[in-house]
């Protein structure tokens, strides 16, 4: 049984669990806030997937 453990525990260090793919999150964003006010998520992300983004530009920043 501690075997079947530590298998598992390796798979999930390496990421080839079968069926467990990681994706790519586009996010363009549209409108900025020039705040620290807490905000919901614009995007959630699971480990290993890759999230591609800018940053806006304003002439404030």
């Amino acid at each position: 049984m501690r075997t079947l453990g530590r298998l598992w525990m390796i798979l999930l260090a390496f990421g080839s669990v079968p069926g467990i793919e990681a994706e790519t999150h586009r996010f363009h964003p549209e409108v900025g806030y020039q705040t620290y006010k807490v905000r919901e998520p614009v995007l959630r992300v699971r480990p290993g997937d890759i999230a591609e983004t800018s940053t806006l530009f304003s002439p404030l920043f």
